[in-house]
């Protein structure tokens, strides 16, 4: 029997361009509940080897690998919109530091209202 093939989304940047491939992860063994995976580089591997390697891929409700290259692609997108906000907020937040350089230890001026709005503290 061969095993399932799952794919992840990977976004590389490249002399080229930015570059997008996909890492295949070959089912050699499964549970109930995953599939239990190595890279296709490693199928060579012996079983002891691979055994070091295995990546435990849920069947269901994974978040790092999909059964088609579409489903792992839609996923790079929204890890990468995300990436994008954490990203503004962070450069937000820089540019309220630098904005004030007379700050040397304590409260920097004017940053009470842009923490409220961006960050949740219990």
């Amino acid at each position: 029997m061969e095993g399932k093939i799952l794919y992840k989304a990977i976004l590389d940047t490249r002399e080229i361009g930015l570059y997008v491939y996909f890492k295949e992860y070959h089912s050699i063994r499964e549970t109930k509940c995953f599939y239990l995976c190595v890279e296709d580089w490693q199928l060579s591997l012996t079983e002891l080897q691979q055994s070091k390697l295995l990546k435990r891929i849920h069947k269901t409700n994974s978040r790092f690998a999909f059964d088609t290259k579409e489903k792992a692609l839609k996923h790079l997108r929204m890890l990468k919109e995300k990436q994008l906000t954490h990203i503004k907020r962070d450069k937000q937040k820089l540019e309220r530091f630098l904005s004030n350089p007379e700050t040397k230890e304590g409260l920097v001026k004017g940053s009470r209202s842009f923490v409220s709005s961006n960050f949740i503290f219990d």
